[in-house]
């Protein structure tokens, strides 16, 4: 198979880009991460849908693979402007598609928070305050859009408004 069963680029550890050209991969690794690319990929389309503002900064996230270091889940390079998310990190993670993408969307969220601070703040205050503010953003535009189309759909099938609470 080599690599083009990844389908697309993929930003790599040495080792991972040799076992991928090598095509040593088992079926299940596979397909595994290209569930994890489309996870990744559906994430990034729902934060472009509630976060326009983030469309042009959204293009700098890529696929990674560094099944070497695990315990990272994603980086943003000041160097090359770009942020890859590690799909190693997700690899053992739930199967709930679901949950995985709230987890990417998240980790491409914490991210952009780093995109979008000075180069000295890492996760201090500020940089805290931003990823709260990008998640608060994104929860209360999916949430708006979510309410107005079962609000709507809520009236329209009952012919009353309803109160919803949870």
């Amino acid at each position: 198979a080599g690599a083009d069963m990844v389908n697309g680029s993929l930003l790599s550890h040495l080792k991972d880009a040799s076992d991928i050209e090598a095509g040593s991969w088992r079926a299940a690794q596979c397909s595994r991460l290209r569930g994890l690319r489309t996870e990744l990929d559906h994430a990034l389309t729902e934060i472009r849908k509630f976060i326009p503002e983030l469309s042009s900064a959204l293009g700098r996230v890529r696929h990674g693979y560094d099944s070497v270091n695990t315990h990272y889940a994603g980086f943003y390079s000041r160097d090359s402007e770009q942020i890859v998310i590690n799909l190693a990190a997700f690899m053992n993670r739930s199967h709930d598609s679901r949950a995985i993408r709230i987890d990417l969307l998240l980790t491409v969220l914490h991210e952009m928070a780093h995109l979008l601070i000075s180069p000295n703040m890492s996760h201090g205050p500020i940089w805290q305050n931003t990823l709260q503010n990008l998640i608060a953003l994104f929860m209360r535009s999916s949430s708006s859009n979510t309410s107005n189309t079962s609000s709507s759909s809520s009236n329209t099938t009952s012919g009353a408004s309803s109160n919803n609470t949870m």
